[in-house]
């Protein structure tokens, strides 16, 4: 395909994604029937939580107890680097243009990333970067937007042949666990660069020795901050105990049997990993990688808001192009399997909430518990079966790349640019 054919097509998803987030500025009631209901009519609560929580620590108060000066009283549950935005002047009367800013950010990368290729890859992209998940994270400029960025920047460093860029590569893994924790496991993809050993194992080192000078440097704020995060119930949460939770069990209970049920996961794939296509682009493999690493790791720590799927968008490239690979062991069907329950898992509880929000449920005459519990029961089981597959594909990429790590040839490296 020509360049600039390609690059019509990915400005004209480009331009169908900008429309359908005007139309739910212009028509809020849309995200109120998904179930996405602005706080107190607030738009970007999370960023101005951030910037309430700096100015807290600029007046030289406590940020880690609830915030007066947040909208909604929440106290800060992110590291002390937040904190830089304030003496860089910024306040929480800059919300609307910050936050326009982290979300505009967010949409560019994620239509650069996504570069779907025909009509339906387009449809799916769609629905996807337009689902209620993505939606509640955009509506309230969630701090994960920004990380999806740096993970977009992060896949193209990794797969770029020149040494100087991706050797950017441990530094946006340290500066992304410094901001918000959880992006610690990406380090793994280092793994998966098609580089010669040395430089992977050189890498490894720089990255492990950032990594641990990140977490000196906010060792306090972990030790302050964890404990203030709440796990969400029904709707819009996302995590491996949740369907333990819903069969009865105790919240420690649940995490026992969702570590256990993920071990009987992992072993069945050690039994019979799939083997990957030889011709994967290695810029898809690197986007596939981080977003799966993050998802499946979020997954099994603990429930969190289903915003946190929006990392699932950097999984679809590869995923269609795996899906299309040839041969019984190729692991094309867990790829389809994985592509085919997407929507699903980003929609249903969405789609149950306009049941209850429109007035259907009541048509029906069924309960809105019933709605919110069978939602709940559907939602958490596509997740299971969802990140399933995704870890029978990760294990695919892992094995050839940790074979090659302690001493077979390197992968060659393919990095076609998206535009």
């Amino acid at each position: 395909m020509s360049r600039p054919r390609r690059i019509f097509q990915v400005g004209l998803f480009g331009l169908a994604a900008a429309v359908g987030y005007t139309v739910l500025v212009w028509r809020p009631v849309i995200m109120t029937a998904l179930g996405v209901e602005p706080p107190a009519g607030w738009w970007f609560v999370d960023t101005y939580a951030l910037l309430a929580a700096s100015d807290v620590a600029v007046l030289g108060l406590d940020p880690y107890v609830p915030n007066p000066l947040d909208l909604l009283g929440v106290p800060h549950w992110y590291s002390d680097w937040w904190f830089l935005i304030g003496h860089l002047g910024l306040t929480r009367f800059d919300v609307y243009w910050l936050g326009a800013g982290v979300v505009g950010l967010f949409l560019a990368s994620a239509i650069l990333v996504l570069c779907p290729r025909n009509g339906s890859e387009a449809l799916v992209a769609w629905l996807a970067l337009c689902s209620p998940p993505v939606i509640l994270g955009v509506n309230r400029a969630n701090a994960d937007l920004l990380i999806f960025s740096i993970m977009a920047l992060l896949g193209l460093a990794l797969a770029s042949p020149r040494r100087w860029v991706w050797w950017q590569g441990p530094w946006l893994v340290a500066l992304a666990a410094g901001l918000k924790f959880y992006p610690i496991v990406v380090g793994l993809i280092l793994v998966l660069v098609a580089r010669p050993r040395r430089e992977v194992w050189a890498s490894l080192a720089v990255m492990t020795l950032l990594v641990l000078a990140v977490a000196m440097s906010v060792s306090d704020a972990i030790v302050r901050a964890l404990p203030l995060l709440m796990s969400p119930e029904g709707f819009f949460s996302f995590g491996s105990s949740a369907l333990f939770t819903l069969a009865g069990l105790s919240p420690p209970a649940a995490k026992w049997a969702a570590w256990m049920a993920g071990a009987l996961v992992a072993l069945g794939w050690l039994r019979r990993t799939p083997v990957p296509p030889a011709a994967l682009p290695g810029h898809e493999k690197m986007a596939f990688g981080l977003g799966a690493l993050i998802v499946v790791g979020c997954f099994f720590a603990g429930v969190s808001y289903s915003y946190r799927l929006v990392f699932l968008l950097l999984m679809l490239p590869l995923l269609w192009t795996w899906s299309r690979a040839a041969g019984v062991h190729s692991g094309a069907g867990p790829a389809r399997l994985v592509l085919g329950l997407t929507l699903p898992l980003v929609w249903i509880d969405g789609l149950a909430c306009a049941t209850i929000n429109l007035g259907w449920a009541q048509l029906m005459g069924i309960p809105m518990h019933t709605v919110e519990l069978a939602a709940g029961w559907l939602t958490h089981t596509v997740s299971w079966v969802w990140v399933g597959g995704t870890c029978g594909l990760l294990l695919a990429l892992y094995r050839p790349a940790i074979a090659s790590l302690l001493g077979g040839s390197p992968p060659n490296v393919e990095v076609p640019p998206c535009v």
